[in-house]
């Protein structure tokens, strides 16, 4: 049997909250990476498996949140950076600002529900005793499903890791009233580069914090689910990159994956990149690099570290 081992690779590779990088980013990652001329983000592309998606995983209780209603608002405001939380009337009401592209500050309000709130931050993880006790295979796999993992294999070893692409479709309920809230805050200027940037920067204010390695009864592995994100309001770059290509998993014809280099993890969005902009292929495809971490304000297409040896390129796939 495949002794299955965590990885130290997908918890956070920044040290410090507010680590401050260079303003100009040299380069890009070695392996797995280029760069081309053209178009900032590519718009023209279509994909219909990226229209309306309200289900959740059969696999999963029903999460009860009305994926079409907007139930969120959004408003200049000259007030400075919040995360804040409340409960009320079995809701969670998130008030949130943050900087915008241009440095306006922008107030953000949305609603979840407590309960499926609370509920599908608990599925996550495996159990305490997962790496402790032998398991054939089926069960490693029923408990792979129901805690949303799966294997990643690389350097000749199988590891445990989150199931990204599944996670991100199972939040999705938890991401589009952030999602309707910063569409409201761009007005007519709703445009995938715009969403991307927006986002980038929402995620970027969120203080940088990593995780516990465990939960409760499991083991998490240094990853907060997006739900769990916006209720700490603190996250490092795998959770904020997870709840990043969540949220945009609502925007029209965008595809995303995540990739994991060495001791860091950041997301890509498929376009045509600039001359300056940093991109990885993948399966044909070309996806401009976004690091939504922070600190640091970078742009679409900066890297926040060089020579990073890409070890996993995950696809998150809209599900129906």
């Amino acid at each position: 049997m495949i002794r299955f081992l965590f990885t130290l690779c997908f918890l956070g590779g920044l040290v410090l909250a507010g680590v401050l990088f260079k303003d100009k980013i040299q380069d890009f990652i070695k392996e797995g990476l280029n760069n081309n001329s053209n178009t900032l983000i590519s718009e023209n592309t279509s994909n219909k498996n990226n229209e309306k998606n309200t289900n959740t995983n059969e696999n999963s209780p029903e999460v009860n949140v009305d994926l079409k209603g907007n139930n969120a608002l959004a408003q200049f405001t000259n007030a400075s950076n919040l995360q804040k939380v409340d409960k009320k009337q079995s809701k969670y009401e998130y008030t949130y600002i943050f900087r915008n592209p241009e440095n306006k500050g922008v107030l953000l309000k949305w609603q979840t529900p407590q309960k499926e709130t609370d509920a599908v931050i608990k599925e996550f993880g495996l159990p305490l005793d997962f790496f402790e006790k032998p398991r054939t295979q089926p069960e490693i796999d029923l408990i792979y499903k129901k805690g949303y993992h799966t294997n990643v294999t690389y350097d000749n070893t199988t590891y445990a890791s989150p199931d990204y692409s599944r996670l991100a479709n199972r939040h999705k309920p938890f991401t589009k009233p952030l999602y309707n809230a910063i569409k409201q805050s761009l007005g007519k200027n709703v445009n995938t580069t715009n969403m991307v940037e927006a986002l980038m920067t929402f995620y970027q204010d969120i203080p940088y914090k990593i995780p516990p390695d465990k939960r409760g009864k499991k083991l998490i592995n240094g990853l907060d689910v997006p739900a769990k994100l916006f209720l700490r309001k603190v996250g490092d770059c795998d959770t904020k990159s997870l709840a990043f290509v969540s949220t945009l998993l609502h925007h029209p014809n965008t595809k995303t994956v995540l990739i994991t280099v060495e001791g860091h993890m950041f997301a890509g969005v498929r376009g045509t990149p600039t001359a300056y902009q940093s991109s990885v292929t993948f399966q044909g495809e070309k996806y401009i690099i976004c690091e939504p971490v922070g600190n640091a304000r970078l742009k679409v297409g900066e890297l926040a570290f060089k020579d990073r040896k890409v070890k996993h390129i995950a696809k998150i796939a809209n599900e129906k």
